[in-house]
């Protein structure tokens, strides 16, 4: 919440956050950026297979003891494509 109240001025965040002009409760707020993030989330993952296609399952995987898995929670795909990006 407070990284997204600094990158804008206050009056921004409370327009975006405010349900017929009064001030949502920290909650509201926490659960509109929670859905915000799965959707930006979600977006990145299909940039991600559209991007790598027959490569993703290599350039998405993790290990796990001695096997190798192909990732497929959407946060971290997201946060493995942003690394891929040099963009975190």
């Amino acid at each position: 919440i407070v990284l997204r109240y600094r990158l804008s001025s206050p009056e921004t965040f409370w327009k975006e956050f405010s349900v017929t002009g009064k001030q949502m409760c920290y909650t509201a707020v926490v659960a509109k950026l929670h859905d915000q993030r799965r959707i930006s989330n979600q977006a990145t993952v299909a940039c991600a297979h559209e991007e790598y296609g027959h490569r993703f399952p290599a350039c998405f995987a993790y290990h796990k003891g001695n096997e190798v898995h192909v990732m497929s929670d959407p946060s971290a795909i997201a946060r493995r494509y942003q690394q891929l990006k040099g963009e975190s």
